[in-house]
């Protein structure tokens, strides 16, 4: 969920960014680009806990903070989803 919302409001940016006439100006595009890339801006979002759709938690953290927290979050899924393996227990095989 948090990964969708950064995406929705990076896109929501990015449509703010664009004049009607469809030309960037030159200096809003160089500070645009400079607040998307900006590791030590501060983002909060509402975060809800894995199984829950009621309880929140707030998370405010830099950019840098946010990349690692999803790394993490991937990193817990894929161990997650990898097949337990089997160890010799009491002489019983898996």
């Amino acid at each position: 969920m948090a990964r969708s919302t950064m995406t929705l409001l990076v896109a929501i940016g990015a449509a703010l960014a664009v004049p009607a006439s469809g030309q960037q100006p030159a200096a809003n595009t160089h500070q645009a680009k400079q607040a998307v890339t900006n590791p030590n801006e501060k983002i909060c979002e509402d975060v809800a806990p894995a199984g829950s759709r009621i309880a929140t938690k707030r998370f405010c953290g830099t950019r840098a903070e946010w990349e690692e927290k999803r790394r993490q979050d991937r990193e817990d899924t894929e161990l997650m989803q990898r097949p337990m393996q089997c160890s010799v227990m009491g002489g019983h095989h898996c």
